[in-house]
């Protein structure tokens, strides 16, 4: 079964007007491969989970990347990081995603993915960078696309810092 967005903050991605999923959209099943080779599958991540969408040579995700990163090796919660990397080709990565790559290994799960791969598909994402929250009863928060708004979510609690109430 599918998970539903149960929340949706619009933002401004990859240009004006980007689609961005409406709430009560359902995330559909996936699985892909990490950039250190295992095969992970949407229905094993369970709790809460970030999910940042960056796209190669795109510079706001370049921005949002070593923020990101850094969260993540701050993060003494529970959440799972996933990072996921929208590539043309695995073979000819630019030197600026070889380094996000390294920098995002260790502290996140990556998946390097071109346009319409498995996760792509499964958030429908057309929009860099996108940061998704993946509430611990299911339900999927999108936040705003810079990882600035994405703080200002207090992710251990129902309400973030807009007082907005998360449906979970």
């Amino acid at each position: 079964m599918g998970r539903i967005i149960t929340r949706l903050t619009s933002g401004r991605g990859s240009g004006p007007g980007a689609n961005l999923l409406e709430a009560g959209t359902t995330i559909e099943p996936f699985s892909a491969d990490t950039t250190d080779g295992r095969t992970v599958f949407s229905k094993d991540y369970n709790g809460r989970i970030l999910v940042a969408f960056f796209l190669e040579n795109c510079p706001p995700c370049k921005d949002a990347v070593p923020q990101f990163a850094d969260s993540a090796q701050r993060n003494t919660s529970d959440m799972r990081y996933l990072s996921v990397i929208s590539c043309e080709g695995k073979n000819s990565l630019s030197a600026d995603t070889q380094a996000h790559i390294a920098l995002l290994e260790g502290s996140t799960e990556v998946f390097l993915e071109s346009p319409g791969g498995p996760i792509h598909n499964s958030f429908r994402t057309q929009s860099f960078p996108s940061f998704y929250l993946l509430t611990s009863k299911g339900g999927l928060w999108m936040i705003e696309q810079t990882f600035a708004s994405v703080q200002s979510v207090d992710m251990t609690s129902d309400t973030d810092t807009r007082g907005e109430k998360a449906v979970r």
